[in-house]
């Protein structure tokens, strides 16, 4: 049952980024994909933001400063823990 989540989840991905499945697993070798704890951890709640607002922060920070993007986004805007805080 899991094996077949996985390349359901692998096989939709793979059509979206229009590449085979093969090649879509291939190029995500090696990545870390959180589970749904290490997500809630990472997005945190609204109440405490968690540690990848402050990473987004940063990154936008980055981008201004090297000339990569004009404007940002705060990380509120572009993340909301309700998305993995439901059951």
């Amino acid at each position: 049952m899991v094996l077949q989540r996985e390349w359901h989840a692998a096989a939709t991905m793979a059509k979206r980024q229009g590449v085979s499945i093969d090649e879509f697993q291939e190029g995500i070798k090696g990545a870390h994909i959180p589970d749904l704890a290490e997500n809630r951890q990472l997005f945190g709640s609204a109440q405490q933001p968690g540690p990848l607002h402050r990473s987004v922060s940063r990154l936008a920070s980055f981008l201004i400063r090297h000339g990569l993007a004009k404007s940002t986004a705060s990380a509120g805007d572009l993340f909301h823990p309700e998305i993995v805080d439901s059951d």
